[in-house]
Order: C-alpha cells, then sequence, then structure tokens
C-alpha cells in the first residue's frame, strides 16, 4: 500500500530570499562603514605598509609629514623642524593627552624621521603615534 504524500509537505520549502536581503544588507552595512572611515590627513605621503598596530583616540591632535624629500607637513602646511617641535609642544602644554600623529613617506630619508623623534624627544615629547 502506497503512502499518499500530506498537504503539509508541499507547503514545506526552503526560503532562500530572505537570506539574500540579509546578505545584501550586511554587504551594504560594511561598504558605508568603510567609506565613512576617517584617516589622519597627510595628503602628499605615500604611507609604508605595516603588519600591526592599534586605533587612536578621539583627543586633540597634531599631524606631521615627512615628505619624500624630506621635508615637514604640518597639519598639510609646509613647516620647519623648530616649527613643528614648537607645535608640537605648544599642543602638549594645553592637552596632556593630545595625539601626535608621524606619518612618514615610504620613500623618504630615515635619517630626517630620526632627526624629528630626536627634537620631539628633547623637547619632552616622548608619547606619538607614527602612521603605516
Amino acid at each position: 500500500m502506497r503512502r499518499r504524500p500530506s498537504p503539509i509537505d508541499d507547503a514545506l520549502e526552503l526560503q532562500i530570499m530572505p537570506l539574500v536581503d540579509v546578505i545584501f544588507l550586511l554587504l551594504t552595512f560594511f561598504v558605508f562603514a568603510i567609506a565613512l572611515m576617517v584617516r589622519a590627513d597627510v595628503l602628499g605621503v605615500t604611507l609604508a605598509p605595516v603588519a600591526a598596530g592599534e586605533r587612536a583616540g578621539t583627543s586633540a591632535s597634531l599631524t606631521v609629514a615627512l615628505t619624500q624629500d624630506g621635508g615637514y607637513l604640518l597639519d598639510g602646511q609646509r613647516a620647519t623642524l623648530e616649527e613643528v617641535v614648537a607645535q608640537a609642544r605648544a599642543l602638549r602644554d594645553s592637552d596632556a593627552a593630545a595625539v601626535i600623529y608621524i606619518a612618514s613617506d615610504a620613500d623618504a630619508p630615515a635619517g630626517a624621521l630620526l632627526q624629528l623623534l630626536d627634537a620631539l624627544s628633547q623637547a619632552g615629547i616622548d608619547d606619538f603615534s607614527l602612521l603605516g
């Protein structure tokens, strides 16, 4: 004797459209989240890749970029080493939690970076973040 299929068996089917909707919503979320991420303003500098690092906080900040020719950009404006150190010292005096970002071009001379780090250290600024 053959078993007759019940009407309930016909109603069972896999609904794939809700899964596709969720996948597209997640994809859209991540695309917009990545588009809204903010990087330090270091135009004109090609950063060298790094394998590890930490997220920076949201306190007052100063961005120092070391260009390919060994010059300095202070928040996007050309500056001398003395101006960079003076601005960093003034920022640190006004806000002890201020963050100083240093972004060195991948082709910048290493000596210029060491000179900047030494000048900041002599000014009493030992806490900074290297961007890469």
